[in-house]
């Protein structure tokens, strides 16, 4: 935008000044035309030259300036349209990933309550067999099944602070 705009005010400030040079032209023309003296005709000849060879110089400068000024509002067009597809793409990744944080946070809570209700079925596994141990050890011994060669001995898991209160 910095660069057109200066493009635009160089055009504009050629154009004054193409305007200006212009107008002493056509004062040196008027010049030229009242005075009959050569010597006078001849020094406004040579500037009247110069500024016809400078306005030109002028005026190709200004095409190059307009030229310029649309090759930049092309530009400058085409980079507006990428910032906007790429400000959608970051709204379309913000949301996708407050889906997958969402999606993970369900999953780490199923994971936790699994675990959770894994220990606690093996916690009471072993208060079972424990119980079922001493039942058989209180038994008369003509009945005894021996089952410590059956099941090997548990130990209870370690439960969280929270399973120990509730129990």
């Amino acid at each position: 935008n910095r660069k057109l705009h200066q493009s635009l005010q160089d055009q504009e400030d050629l154009l004054a000044e193409n305007n200006i040079l212009r107008q002493r032209l056509k004062e040196n023309e008027e010049r030229l035309k009242e005075n009959e003296a050569s010597r006078a005709a001849s020094h406004l000849n040579e500037e009247l030259v110069e500024m016809r060879a400078e306005n030109s110089a002028l005026m190709q400068r200004l095409q190059e300036l307009g030229r310029e000024t649309v090759q930049h509002v092309a530009n400058n067009d085409e980079l507006q349209g990428k910032l906007a597809e790429t400000d959608e793409f970051m709204v379309l990744l913000a949301d996708e990933n407050k889906d997958l944080k969402e999606q993970l946070a369900a999953q780490n809570k199923r994971y936790a309550d699994a675990e959770e209700q894994r220990q606690a079925q093996k916690y009471l596994f072993c208060k079972l067999f424990e119980k079922a141990k001493r039942d058989i050890d209180t038994m008369p011994s003509e009945q005894h099944l021996h089952v410590e060669e059956l099941v090997p001995i548990c130990t209870p898991p370690q439960l969280s602070t929270d399973r120990e209160a509730r129990a």
